[in-house]
């Protein structure tokens, strides 16, 4: 599935992203209070905000970031550290002990096995040189899942489902129930549309203020022209891309759009 599906799909859906963890960490103990999906953190004008896909903070307090990353570049360790640290500025408010930061579980659900070696997920563990039996206990965990993992367990159903377009052939039935009720009613047809341009117009104002400091800090006189966001048109046919990509009929996009599907197929390059 697109990955901007995939956003869409865990959007206000606790259950399911609830479901996905316990399958991850093979427990049924993790219940979430709190769930986020592509909220800015750190508007600053001096430093890089960050987005994450899925943000999700448990009954313990404990902080959960999933990233779904189809580019292997976009899964970076430096990116992850960053991250990390977002979140712990996010988090701690002057005069907290540094003890109170929460526990924080960084996920990479990336399209590709990220490190080849076969495995459906890797653990990543700080230790000390030569001492394999000492922890580092900074209680930041990092765990990368393997988009390819085709594995007879929980897991290998996930990334099954995940790759799967049609929701009858899906195994899990909380992705297969999620993914029917988004792609078949028509409430929630037109609700993703909506989502939709709200991602890609929330993509546009970000690259417009990170394009803004670049250009000031490097003394760059930006046109007026450079910074002016596309029109409600440039919105439907990208948001028509996403959703021919995801698996909807023609007559439904231009339903949701309120177009013509000769005008779908023409943002679609179809004749």
């Amino acid at each position: 599935m697109d990955d901007t599906f995939m956003r869409i799909l865990f959007r206000k859906n606790t259950s399911l992203v609830q479901r996905i963890l316990n399958i991850v960490f093979q427990t049924k103990d993790i219940e979430i209070e709190r769930l986020d999906t592509q909220v800015d953190l750190i508007k600053s004008h001096d430093s890089k905000s960050i987005r994450p896909d899925v943000l999700a903070i448990d009954q313990n307090k404990n902080y959960y970031d999933i990233e779904i990353q189809r580019d292997s570049k976009e899964a970076s360790s430096k990116r992850c550290r960053y991250y990390t640290s977002i979140l712990d500025v996010e988090f701690m408010k002057p005069g907290m002990d540094y003890e109170k930061l929460p526990k924080i579980y960084m996920i990479f659900i990336t399209e590709k096995d990220y490190y080849q070696k076969g495995r459906g997920l890797y653990k990543i563990q700080k230790g000390i040189e030569n001492h394999p039996d000492l922890k580092y206990e900074d209680e930041v965990y990092i765990l990368y899942i393997n988009g390819q993992y085709t594995g007879e367990d929980e897991l290998g159903y996930l990334m099954h489902d995940f790759n799967c377009s049609d929701y009858r052939d899906m195994i899990l039935e909380e992705m297969r129930e999620s993914v029917k009720k988004l792609k078949t009613n028509e409430s929630e047809v037109e609700n993703m549309c909506q989502i939709m341009e709200e991602l890609v117009e929330n993509g546009r104002l970000q690259g417009l203020n990170e394009g803004i400091i670049t250009g000031r800090k490097e003394g760059i006189l930006l046109g007026k022209t450079e910074g002016i966001l596309l029109g409600k048109i440039e919105e439907k046919k990208a948001t028509a891309h996403n959703l021919y990509e995801m698996g909807l009929d023609l007559d439904k996009i231009a339903k949701a759009l309120d177009s013509t599907i000769n005008q779908v197929k023409e943002w679609l390059s179809i004749h």
